[in-house]
């Protein structure tokens, strides 16, 4: 600075006052359109003592000055009157207000008339400002530029003023880089400047500056700022950035909508980074120290600032650096504590547009989108900074990242950081980087705590370790080919305990779950709702397989009602609407209050070579967070007793890095029809396997039971059918039929009539049970085949009929019944002591038939032979069979002889009143089906249709002519010709029958 302002030139100023408001006037109404900068007068320095460029990294500058020049009128006249005035520091550039005393507004108002000066004390200036001005001549000023209390919203003023009007330095941060603007408003249109120089000190109190001090400057003295040596300005610390750039922004009074803009670099980028401090250090403090809790996290980076500019202990004071500002911060929460699902109750997320990055206002995210609070302490700043911390909108690149907003003394800093899980152990890294070039001394994250805190604790005890990767800014190598100062990497560590007092943890955890299976109406044979719920404790070892599910016999899914989701679908947790079953309901997350999610159960194609399986599709949207759809499969394996056995896949435990701690897990099967309540109302159990992530797999029992079975009828439908076949065998069949209300079979016995006899040349070799399991029964040894028809499924199952080896003297039968399903039936046959045949199947599943249908096969494997009264007599075959629910049903019931040669019998009928037969009573044999015709001189002619064969008696009346000639001659012969015509067409068979009547003798007289 080579002009000052002296108290002779203060003198002569007086004199030309009143010429001076004149020539001002003048000068700006000869202004021209021309305002502008001289090309090239823009200079920004920062400059040590000796006048030579400060490049040190951090370094302390002695001071920072700017120079820039308007253009003049061919007359030498200012062109134009500068309205506003914008200085853009490069970003890193750091002035420092709070190293020195501020000057109050009221002192700073306070002018001396004598000297024009403020009245601010000696140790709030800062540096000195030099304006040339229009006078009609060109007149330099010097004035102090003092540290002013900042206007609401800013962090920082300054102050000087020409001719004793005050001009107002406002220094705010930049939202694109967060450098510091510096914005002078309040000059006045009435004066033209030529131009000017604007120099802040580094140490603003270093006694070197003591003769430009304020009213000592105005009155040739020296003053002595009474404030401790504190570095007011520091530079950047970025060894990377390249020159230091400076923006000049400038507008007119008389063209304000006009910017003027000029740049000027440094002559090279900082360099020698190597001498850079940073010595962060992190600090984690859970609100609770209990294992496996949500908690509330308090995560702290304190950086340690230097502000004594002779702490080095070096000669010069001005020889020393300031502690870099962090750059990037990565830190690693410890392993376990996790994202807790229990947050995601009610919880929103913050969008780019609502954040606004790029803007300076407020934030508009939603209320339910904070997760914390931030607060930085900033040494430049008279109050920390505070502000939420939001949850950002999930991508489809970044699935959890946080939004930092902290505001105060006009300034708002968002910042942007990502937070990735471990896909595999959900291990939680977080990442800010490229943050601002602001100091601070401490940057502190409070989580919110609670039931539905965003963070849980590792669920076992121990040390917890944080760890981190904090880089400065004066990383690298700079120009000068010195590295720079590396990455700090501290940590901090807290121990998971038992109960948050510092209690042990069990040697291993607890893991019982709580499991509950029923009907909501159990009502025998009802249809109704079944639900199975499965909850385990919070703190209790996780889930991991609900591995088998074992309902009771006679608890029915009615699959044959439900179209079945094909594999892709079901893998994929999209089968229609049509496949749905019931829903799914599971509950996730740690703490009193796990989120709740609900999904869809649709019943599938066979799965895992079980002919049914399950896909339980519960879609993971959890508030602003979907994970896509969880699927887990099931198998529906369906026991030899018809009971269901339900082994599912195992559960997730980790989505996309967040561990799903499923608590509870309810599955209800409530499609109407579905699901079909047993007709046996014993005590049963539903039973269940469930493996937890560590530790062995549990049984787990909950019982069952259904009544009013008694209320149930049961009268079953019984057909026996035996048809002759060629070499003396016979083919038998038994139907058994059921109505939809009754009470499921038990067990039915069935005794053959003596006409029908075992074929011992059949039945000596069997089939071993080994073989039979195996599907490796001789030919020989398959006498028959059975088919059920039940209403549960879809198609009917049917299958071979074997002899096998049982324990007694005639081979046991076992029928394999085979379709959507297996299920084997053995029955057991015996000799009764009237020689007759008794077959028993006496282990029936509980399960609903339309129709059971037996048929053993005649001919040369026949295992029954018929005798010679098999067409000659109605054979009775004692029935008995046993309900589900204790109902006893016995009936003897005719057994149908079919393939019989036609054949017919007559005989007298009944006698009337008067002694006279008036009836004759034919027996015909019809080999099956079809029609009989009967007729007869003096007998009146009859008909009547035959569903099977068999012996059927008939009964033809004589004719009034018949009747007088037996009255005649009391003795009437006549012939009944009896005429069989097939129900499946073919020619008509005919047979005869001779009968006498007589009268007796009473009717003779």
């Amino acid at each position: 600075m080579t002009t000052t302002f002296t108290t002779t030139a203060l003198r002569r100023l007086g004199v030309a006052l009143a010429c001076a408001v004149a020539l001002l006037c003048a000068a700006a109404a000869s202004a021209q359109a021309e305002f502008g900068l001289v090309p090239d007068s823009f200079v920004a320095t920062v400059d040590r003592a000796d006048g030579r460029l400060e490049q040190q990294a951090g370094g302390i500058p002695y001071s920072a000055t700017t120079r820039f020049e308007f253009r003049s009128t061919a007359a030498d006249r200012p062109d134009g009157n500068v309205k506003e005035i914008d200085v853009e520091l490069p970003p890193g550039f750091i002035g420092n207000p709070q190293a020195l005393p501020r000057c109050s507004g009221a002192d700073f108002a306070n002018m001396d008339e004598a000297t024009m000066s403020p009245g601010c004390p000696a140790e709030t200036q800062v540096g000195i400002a030099v304006n040339t001005i229009d006078l009609g001549f060109r007149l330099p000023l010097d004035s102090g530029v003092f540290n002013l209390v900042p206007p609401p919203g800013a962090p920082a003023a300054f102050g000087f003023t020409v001719l004793g009007v005050p001009v107002t330095i406002v220094a705010r941060v930049r939202d694109e880089d967060h450098g510091l603007t510096m914005s002078l408003r309040g000059i006045s249109g009435s004066v033209g400047i030529y131009d000017s120089e604007l120099t802040f000190w580094g140490v603003p109190a270093d006694s070197r500056h003591d003769a430009q001090r304020g009213r000592c400057l105005m009155n040739g003295g020296r003053c002595a700022a009474k404030a401790p040596l504190k570095p007011f300005l520091a530079n950047p610390v970025d060894c990377q950035s390249g020159p230091l750039r400076t923006t000049l922004r400038v507008r007119s009074w008389q063209d304000p909508s006009v910017e003027h803009v000029a740049t000027a670099d440094t002559e090279s980028s900082p360099h020698n980074c190597g001498r850079v401090s940073f010595r962060p250090a992190i600090d984690v403090d859970p609100e609770t120290t209990r294992a496996g809790a949500p908690s509330g996290y308090d995560v702290t980076i304190a950086v340690p600032q230097g502000d004594d500019p002779r702490g080095s202990g070096t000669a010069d004071p001005y020889d020393d650096v300031v502690t870099s500002q962090l750059r990037d911060a990565v830190v690693t929460l410890p392993l376990g504590t996790a994202i807790s699902p229990s947050a995601a109750d009610g919880l929103a997320a913050c969008t780019p547009a609502q954040i606004a990055l790029d803007s300076p206002g407020a934030p508009t995210c939603p209320e339910a989108s904070k997760l914390g609070e931030v607060e930085i302490v900033n040494p430049l700043m008279d109050e920390p900074l505070r502000g939420p911390i939001y949850l950002a909108k999930p991508t489809d690149e970044q699935l959890v990242a946080i939004y930092l907003v902290a505001s105060g003394s006009g300034v708002t800093l968002k910042l942007p950081g990502t937070i990735d899980p471990d896909p595999v152990t959900g291990q939680l890294t977080a990442r800010f980087l490229d943050n601002p070039q602001l100091p601070f001394s401490k940057l502190s994250l409070r989580f919110k705590g609670g039931p539905r805190a965003p963070l849980a604790n590792p669920s076992t005890c121990g040390p917890a370790t944080t760890t981190s990767t904090l880089t400065p800014w004066s990383a690298g190598i700079g120009d000068d080919d010195v590295e720079g100062t590396p990455p700090a990497t501290p940590s901090s560590s807290f121990t998971v305990d038992g109960d948050g007092l510092g209690g042990p943890c069990p040697a291993s955890r607890p893991f019982a779950p709580a499991f509950a299976a029923g009907v909501a109406d159990p009502t025998a044979g009802a249809s109704s709702p079944f639900t199975l719920n499965l909850a385990r404790a919070d703190g209790d070892e996780r889930l991991a397989q609900l591995s088998r599910v074992t309902l009771p016999p006679g608890l029915l899914a009615n699959v044959g009602s439900v179209p079945l989701c094909g594999a892709a679908d079901a893998a994929a947790g999209s089968c229609p609407v049509t496949s749905r079953v019931g829903t799914a309901t599971v509950a996730s997350g740690a703490g009193t209050s796990p989120f709740q999610l609900a999904g869809g159960i649709s019943l599938t194609e066979g799965y895992r070579g079980a002919p049914y399986g399950l896909s339980i599709a519960v879609p993971a949207v959890a508030g602003p967070f979907d994970l896509g759809t969880v699927v887990v499969r099931a198998a529906i394996h369906v026991n030899n007793d018809a009971s269901l056995t339900v082994d599912a896949d195992p559960l997730p435990t980790i989505l996309k890095g967040i561990p799903l701690d499923l608590r509870s897990i309810s599955l209800r099967f409530s499609r109407a029809g579905f699901m079909v309540n047993p007709t046996n109302c014993s005590p049963l159990a539903i039973g269940s396997i469930v493996q937890p992530v560590a530790g062995a797999a549990i049984a787990l029992n909950s019982p069952f039971r259904v009544g009013d079975c008694a209320s149930l009828p049961f009268k079953p439908g019984i057909e026996v059918t035996a048809t002759a076949a060629a070499a003396s065998s016979a083919a038998l069949r038994v139907r058994v039929t059921q109505t939809p209300e009754q009470a499921h079979a038990r067990s039915i016995a069935v005794t053959l009539p003596t006409s029908l006899t075992a074929r011992l040349e059949t039945l000596r070799s069997p089939c071993t049970l080994e073989q039979a399991t195996a599907g490796s029964c001789p030919a020989r040894t398959r006498i028959g085949t059975a088919t059920a028809i039940t209403p549960v499924l879809a198609t009917p199952l049917s299958g071979p009929v074997y002899m096998i080896r049982g324990g007694n003297r005639l081979p046991d039968l076992l029928v394999q019944l085979r379709g959507a399903v297996a299920i084997d039936l053995r029955g057991t046959v015996v000799i009764t002591r009237k020689q007759q045949i008794r077959s028993t199947f006496g282990q029936i599943p509980d399960v609903a038939l339309t129709s059971f249908d037996l048929r053993l096969d005649g001919g040369p494997n026949s295992a029954l032979s018929r005798t010679s009264r098999f067409c000659s007599i109605d054979p009775a075959t004692p029935t008995v069979a046993l309900g589900q629910n204790g109902k006893r049903f016995s009936r003897d019931v005719v057994m149908r002889a079919e393939g019989c040669k036609l054949g017919a019998h007559a005989a007298a009928g009944a006698a009337a009143a008067d002694g006279r037969p008036r009836t004759v009573v034919v027996r015909a044999t019809a080999p099956g089906p079809g029609t009989l015709r009967l007729s007869g001189r003096h007998l009146r002619a009859a008909r009547r249709t035959v569903a099977h064969g068999g012996t059927f008696t008939v009964k033809l009346p004589l004719t009034a002519a018949g009747r007088r000639a037996l009255a005649g001659r009391g003795r009437l012969s006549t012939t009944a010709k009896v005429v069989f015509t097939p129900q499946a067409g073919g020619a008509a068979s005919t047979v005869t029958a001779r009968a006498t009547l007589k009268a007796s003798r009473r009717a003779k007289k």
